[in-house]
């Protein structure tokens, strides 16, 4: 078998790295066999967060593409929605007044649909894709590289708490 790497020789100044690291230094073929995998697990884990952290940036991109071309027809719409008081309607009975308004929205409504169309053709398989990661790709390659499922968590770590307020800065 050829050799991959060229031999190390382990000085005190290794030792201590790794042992700040809390990394045990493999001295047996199978503790060997063992840090070889988790680190090919690690490679394969942070090529899949950056695969899926990618698709979150694409999406979010074509999203705010979608609402600056169709921000005129979304206007239309929320001019009209803004124009329907349901109780003056109601007080005037005005049935056909209302149907009117009904039909304008709903063709406004139709004209953001239309506008919006070509983007959530590729909208949508970024977000199935994400939601496919986020429930089952990711847990799954955490629970191979932990020994253990992710559980659920309602409070924040203080990790987790530390690093919103350094983002509130």
């Amino acid at each position: 078998m050829p050799e991959l790497i060229e031999p190390i020789t382990i000085t005190p100044e290794l030792v201590e790295i790794l042992q700040k690291a809390k990394i045990a230094i493999p001295t047996t073929p199978e503790q060997v066999e063992a840090f070889v995998k988790e680190v090919t697990n690690l490679r394969g884990f942070s090529q899949l967060v950056e695969q899926r952290t990618g698709y979150f940036m694409g999406r979010k991109l074509k999203q705010g593409e979608m609402n600056t071309a169709s921000e005129k027809e979304r206007k239309a719409v929320k001019k009209i929605a803004d124009t329907i008081d349901i109780e003056d309607f109601i007080k005037n009975t005005d049935l056909e007044g209302w149907q009117t308004k009904q039909k304008e929205l709903q063709t406004a409504r139709k004209a953001v649909t239309k506008k919006q169309k070509p983007f959530r053709e590729k909208i949508s398989p970024l977000t199935k894709i994400l939601k496919l990661f986020d429930n089952e790709t990711i847990p799954d390659a955490l629970q191979e590289l932990t020994g253990h499922p992710v559980v659920p968590r309602f409070s924040l770590s203080k990790f987790a708490k530390e690093q919103l307020e350094l983002a509130k800065k």
